[in-house]
């Protein structure tokens, strides 16, 4: 009889998941009484994404997904390229509820742009934004 190995744990734990994380993944290994070491688990997860068997999600996170989702850049780009004339330092990112659309059931008739910076920049970055419609 063949022995299980830690692929096969993680192929069965992610059969009925669309993503999963490393952390749950340990839980699953605790909960069920798998033994398994950090090198091997690592090793394993490497093998299975080289084998494109699962792909990475970012952050700890692994899909069988194997599409990236790609953002419409577009209804964001003219507040990026205003923020980054007039402040070309400034570390940031930006997202926005228009990017989202063709995966809402109504479509709101106002959008909402994100932008996350240092909370030091805000106060600075909204009074600009005002200034700049």
């Amino acid at each position: 009889m063949r022995k299980i190995s830690i692929i096969d744990y993680i192929t069965d734990y992610a059969k009925d998941r669309y993503y999963f994380n490393i952390q749950d993944l340990r839980k699953y290994f605790a909960r069920n009484s798998i033994e398994y070491t950090e090198e091997n688990l690592k090793q394993s997860i490497y093998r299975m994404k080289l084998d494109k068997i699962i792909y990475e999600s970012g952050r700890g996170w692994y899909s069988k997904i194997k599409e990236e989702f790609v953002l419409d850049k577009h209804p964001i780009e003219k507040i990026i390229k205003l923020i980054n004339k007039d402040f070309p330092f400034l570390e940031f990112s930006c997202w926005c509820t228009e990017q989202l659309k063709a995966f809402f059931h109504h479509l709101p008739s106002q959008f909402v742009t994100f932008i996350y910076s240092d909370k030091d920049f805000l106060v600075s970055l909204k009074d600009f934004l005002e200034n700049n419609n």
